[in-house]
């Protein structure tokens, strides 16, 4: 049986490096690394907090969309994005920053 050769993770740009070394040294240690950390997006800091409320006047009424950790809430139905939400809403195409003001 032929071991393969271990490639060494190089911190890359934007993440801790002590993260890094911990990948490296469960890979020598025979055990898959938790990359789950690792791939998580960074917030749009244009997105208020989770749990903020979002008001918007649009054709006289007043909408409201909860922030949700996973999307945003409105009347009940989760979208992914805000921009899908503002399409739904809309009923065209349209940036979901521009729409909200955000």
């Amino acid at each position: 049986m032929k071991k393969k050769a271990l490639k060494i993770l190089r911190p890359q740009k934007g993440l801790p490096k002590d993260l890094t070394k911990k990948a490296v040294a469960s890979v020598a240690a025979g055990k898959k690394p938790a990359f789950a950390a690792l791939s998580a997006k960074p917030r749009d800091s244009r997105i208020p907090s989770v749990g903020t409320i979002i008001t918007k006047k649009y054709k006289g009424e007043a909408l409201e969309v909860k922030v949700l950790d996973n999307g945003f809430e409105y009347k009940g139905q989760v979208f992914k994005s805000i921009s899908a939400l503002a399409v739904h809403i809309v009923g065209a195409p349209i940036s979901g920053y521009v729409f909200f003001k955000l």
